[in-house]
Protein backbone atom coordinates (compact mmCIF):
# COMPACT_ATOMS: atom_id res chain seq x y z
CA UNK A 1 0.00 0.00 0.00
CA UNK A 2 1.24 3.55 -0.75
CA UNK A 3 1.96 5.40 2.06
CA UNK A 4 1.57 9.36 1.92
CA UNK A 5 3.52 11.42 3.94
CA UNK A 6 3.31 15.26 4.33
CA UNK A 7 5.51 17.05 6.14
CA UNK A 8 3.94 20.28 8.42
CA UNK A 9 0.34 20.65 5.85
CA UNK A 10 -2.73 21.80 7.18
CA UNK A 11 -5.84 23.20 6.13
CA UNK A 12 -8.78 25.58 5.73
CA UNK A 13 -12.48 24.10 5.35
CA UNK A 14 -15.81 25.52 5.94
CA UNK A 15 -19.07 24.44 7.04
CA UNK A 16 -18.18 20.98 6.26
CA UNK A 17 -19.75 18.79 9.06
CA UNK A 18 -20.41 15.01 10.66
CA UNK A 19 -17.47 12.62 11.59
CA UNK A 20 -15.11 10.87 9.54
CA UNK A 21 -16.02 7.37 8.57
CA UNK A 22 -14.32 4.07 9.90
CA UNK A 23 -12.44 4.14 6.26
CA UNK A 24 -10.83 7.90 6.60
CA UNK A 25 -9.77 8.00 9.85
CA UNK A 26 -8.03 4.68 9.97
CA UNK A 27 -5.79 5.84 6.96
CA UNK A 28 -2.28 6.07 6.92
CA UNK A 29 -1.55 9.18 5.04
CA UNK A 30 -0.44 12.07 6.45
CA UNK A 31 2.10 10.24 9.28
CA UNK A 32 3.58 14.07 10.91
CA UNK A 33 5.39 15.19 12.96
CA UNK A 34 3.32 17.53 15.62
CA UNK A 35 3.32 21.00 13.68
CA UNK A 36 1.24 23.69 14.94
CA UNK A 37 0.31 26.52 12.27
CA UNK A 38 -2.27 29.50 11.73
CA UNK A 39 -3.94 30.84 8.71
CA UNK A 40 -6.17 33.69 7.36
CA UNK A 41 -8.41 33.55 4.13
CA UNK A 42 -10.79 35.49 2.26
CA UNK A 43 -14.40 35.68 1.85
CA UNK A 44 -15.76 32.79 2.26
CA UNK A 45 -19.55 31.43 0.40
CA UNK A 46 -21.16 28.32 1.06
CA UNK A 47 -23.93 28.13 -1.61
CA UNK A 48 -26.79 25.70 -2.67
CA UNK A 49 -28.89 26.22 -5.85
CA UNK A 50 -31.47 28.41 -3.11
CA UNK A 51 -29.74 29.84 -0.13
CA UNK A 52 -26.07 31.75 0.34
CA UNK A 53 -23.74 32.12 3.13
CA UNK A 54 -21.10 34.71 3.22
CA UNK A 55 -18.09 35.39 5.87
CA UNK A 56 -16.33 38.09 4.85
CA UNK A 57 -13.18 36.90 7.24
CA UNK A 58 -11.67 34.07 7.38
CA UNK A 59 -8.81 32.06 10.18
CA UNK A 60 -7.69 29.66 11.56
CA UNK A 61 -7.05 29.89 15.16
CA UNK A 62 -4.85 26.29 15.55
CA UNK A 63 -3.80 24.05 13.10
CA UNK A 64 -2.36 20.97 14.29
CA UNK A 65 -1.22 17.48 13.15
CA UNK A 66 -0.97 14.20 15.80
CA UNK A 67 2.14 12.53 16.91
CA UNK A 68 3.49 9.80 14.72
CA UNK A 69 2.48 7.67 17.83
CA UNK A 70 -0.92 7.84 17.34
CA UNK A 71 -2.57 5.20 15.24
CA UNK A 72 -5.18 7.40 13.03
CA UNK A 73 -2.61 10.16 11.49
CA UNK A 74 -4.68 12.89 11.17
CA UNK A 75 -4.60 16.34 11.86
CA UNK A 76 -7.12 18.99 13.91
CA UNK A 77 -8.05 22.62 13.37
CA UNK A 78 -10.13 25.40 15.01
CA UNK A 79 -12.11 27.52 12.46
CA UNK A 80 -13.06 31.32 13.01
CA UNK A 81 -15.44 32.65 10.24
CA UNK A 82 -16.82 36.44 11.30
CA UNK A 83 -19.64 38.52 9.54
CA UNK A 84 -21.40 36.02 7.98
CA UNK A 85 -24.67 36.70 6.78
CA UNK A 86 -26.99 34.63 5.10
CA UNK A 87 -28.47 35.26 1.61
CA UNK A 88 -26.68 39.33 2.38
CA UNK A 89 -29.38 40.08 4.38
CA UNK A 90 -29.23 38.71 8.46
CA UNK A 91 -26.15 37.92 10.68
CA UNK A 92 -25.43 34.03 10.69
CA UNK A 93 -23.64 32.19 13.55
CA UNK A 94 -23.14 28.38 14.60
CA UNK A 95 -25.80 27.76 17.76
CA UNK A 96 -24.68 29.67 20.55
CA UNK A 97 -22.20 32.25 19.02
CA UNK A 98 -22.12 35.79 18.90
CA UNK A 99 -24.17 36.91 16.05
CA UNK A 100 -22.48 36.80 12.54
CA UNK A 101 -19.52 34.22 13.63
CA UNK A 102 -19.36 30.82 12.98
CA UNK A 103 -16.70 28.59 14.50
CA UNK A 104 -15.83 24.85 13.80
CA UNK A 105 -13.21 22.25 15.26
CA UNK A 106 -12.46 19.71 11.75
CA UNK A 107 -10.42 16.82 11.39
CA UNK A 108 -8.77 16.32 8.40
CA UNK A 109 -6.00 14.11 6.35
CA UNK A 110 -3.71 14.81 3.80
CA UNK A 111 -4.81 13.39 0.41
CA UNK A 112 -3.44 13.69 -3.49
CA UNK A 113 -5.96 15.53 -6.03
CA UNK A 114 -3.73 14.16 -8.93
CA UNK A 115 -1.22 11.70 -7.63
CA UNK A 116 0.28 11.60 -10.98
CA UNK A 117 1.48 15.10 -10.67
CA UNK A 118 1.33 15.15 -7.13
CA UNK A 119 -0.96 17.68 -6.51
CA UNK A 120 -2.29 17.61 -2.93
CA UNK A 121 -5.03 18.23 -0.95
CA UNK A 122 -6.92 17.85 2.51
CA UNK A 123 -10.08 15.81 2.57
CA UNK A 124 -12.22 17.53 5.82
CA UNK A 125 -14.84 17.16 7.93
CA UNK A 126 -15.70 18.61 11.37
CA UNK A 127 -15.11 17.10 14.39
CA UNK A 128 -18.36 18.02 16.32
CA UNK A 129 -21.96 18.63 14.78
CA UNK A 130 -22.86 22.31 13.71
CA UNK A 131 -25.68 24.12 13.33
CA UNK A 132 -26.32 26.95 11.59
CA UNK A 133 -28.76 29.74 12.43
CA UNK A 134 -30.17 33.11 10.74
CA UNK A 135 -33.43 34.99 11.05
CA UNK A 136 -33.79 35.19 7.37
CA UNK A 137 -34.03 31.74 7.14
CA UNK A 138 -35.85 31.09 9.84
CA UNK A 139 -34.87 27.67 10.59
CA UNK A 140 -31.56 25.61 11.60
CA UNK A 141 -29.42 24.60 8.53
CA UNK A 142 -27.17 21.50 9.31
CA UNK A 143 -24.01 21.79 7.06
CA UNK A 144 -22.88 17.78 6.78
CA UNK A 145 -20.22 15.65 4.29
CA UNK A 146 -16.96 16.14 2.91
CA UNK A 147 -14.75 18.71 1.25
CA UNK A 148 -11.70 19.07 -0.42
CA UNK A 149 -8.92 22.47 -0.21
CA UNK A 150 -6.85 21.95 -3.17
CA UNK A 151 -3.13 23.36 -3.21
CA UNK A 152 -2.94 26.21 -5.42
CA UNK A 153 -1.58 25.43 -9.00
CA UNK A 154 2.33 25.63 -9.64
CA UNK A 155 3.02 26.31 -6.24
CA UNK A 156 5.99 24.53 -5.13
CA UNK A 157 5.34 21.63 -2.43
CA UNK A 158 7.98 22.95 0.00
CA UNK A 159 8.11 26.34 2.12
CA UNK A 160 6.78 28.10 5.04
CA UNK A 161 3.39 29.13 3.27
CA UNK A 162 0.86 27.68 0.96
CA UNK A 163 -1.92 28.56 -0.50
CA UNK A 164 -5.25 25.85 -1.08
CA UNK A 165 -8.23 27.36 -2.81
CA UNK A 166 -12.08 25.91 -2.51
CA UNK A 167 -14.46 26.64 -5.57
CA UNK A 168 -18.05 26.11 -6.27
CA UNK A 169 -20.99 28.05 -7.31
CA UNK A 170 -25.25 27.33 -6.50
CA UNK A 171 -24.30 23.72 -4.76
CA UNK A 172 -21.99 22.51 -7.73
CA UNK A 173 -17.89 22.15 -6.30
CA UNK A 174 -15.79 23.17 -9.69
CA UNK A 175 -12.49 22.11 -8.13
CA UNK A 176 -10.99 19.62 -6.06
CA UNK A 177 -14.39 16.88 -6.31
CA UNK A 178 -12.15 13.88 -5.30
CA UNK A 179 -8.57 12.70 -4.01
CA UNK A 180 -7.00 9.86 -3.14
CA UNK A 181 -5.86 7.99 0.16
CA UNK A 182 -3.96 5.22 -0.14
CA UNK A 183 -5.04 4.49 -3.20
CA UNK A 184 -8.94 4.66 -1.97
CA UNK A 185 -10.84 7.69 -3.87
CA UNK A 186 -13.12 9.68 -1.61
CA UNK A 187 -15.28 12.31 -3.05
CA UNK A 188 -16.34 16.20 -2.54
CA UNK A 189 -19.95 15.28 -0.36
CA UNK A 190 -21.16 18.42 1.14
CA UNK A 191 -25.05 18.88 1.52
CA UNK A 192 -27.24 21.50 3.40
CA UNK A 193 -29.89 19.73 5.17
CA UNK A 194 -32.69 20.51 7.07
CA UNK A 195 -36.31 19.30 9.63
CA UNK A 196 -38.34 21.84 7.03
CA UNK A 197 -37.29 19.84 4.04
CA UNK A 198 -37.62 15.90 2.58
CA UNK A 199 -34.48 16.33 0.43
CA UNK A 200 -31.23 17.39 1.22
CA UNK A 201 -30.01 20.08 -1.12
CA UNK A 202 -26.20 19.47 -2.27
CA UNK A 203 -23.93 22.27 -1.03
CA UNK A 204 -20.58 24.36 -2.52
CA UNK A 205 -17.98 26.37 -1.04
CA UNK A 206 -15.20 29.04 -2.51
CA UNK A 207 -12.52 30.27 -0.37
CA UNK A 208 -8.82 30.90 -0.84
CA UNK A 209 -6.55 30.93 1.94
CA UNK A 210 -3.05 30.76 3.10
CA UNK A 211 -1.56 28.52 5.87
CA UNK A 212 2.23 29.59 8.04
CA UNK A 213 4.26 27.60 9.44
CA UNK A 214 7.50 28.95 11.46
CA UNK A 215 9.80 27.34 9.77
CA UNK A 216 10.25 25.86 6.33
CA UNK A 217 8.14 22.14 5.86
CA UNK A 218 7.89 19.93 2.54
CA UNK A 219 4.57 17.80 1.15
CA UNK A 220 6.26 14.42 0.29
CA UNK A 221 4.78 11.83 -1.63
CA UNK A 222 6.89 8.25 -0.01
Amino acid sequence: MKQLRIIGLALLALLALGAFSTAIASGEEGALPAETSSGSGGVTTLETEKELIQCKETKILEAKFLTEKEKDQHGTADLHLADCKANKLDAANTLGDESGIVLIKVLFLICLVEPKTLVFGVLIQPLETAHIEAPVIKTLMLIKGAIIAQAKAGQANKGKEFTFLLKGEKGKQTEAVKCEINGKEFKHTLEEARDTEAKDAAASESVTFTLSFPKEVELMDS
